[in-house]
């Protein structure tokens, strides 16, 4: 398994939706430089898991798992190599 992750902290409080688009934004660009371009998602489905808190499968072994509360957005985009 190999995995990256990033955690954005805010200095204040902003609406939900704020953060959510921000660090979805974010972490496409990570999700850019790390997973590979065939397969990469796209931003709207990085941005409806990052407010959903939802686990993104985005194929061919690779995940992103977020994690938000009021003030902090974290992903974590894990490989797990197909068996075989």
């Amino acid at each position: 398994m190999t995995a990256v992750g990033i955690e954005l902290s805010y200095p204040r409080a902003f609406e939900p939706s704020i953060l959510d688009e921000d660090a979805a934004t974010r972490f496409r660009d990570l999700s850019s430089v790390v997973i590979p371009d065939a397969i990469e998602p796209e931003l709207d489905a990085i941005w409806s898991r990052v407010a959903a808190n939802h686990v993104l499968d985005v194929g061919d072994g690779w995940w992103m798992v977020f994690d938000r509360n009021s003030q902090n957005r974290r992903t974590l985009i894990r490989y797990h190599a197909p068996n075989g």
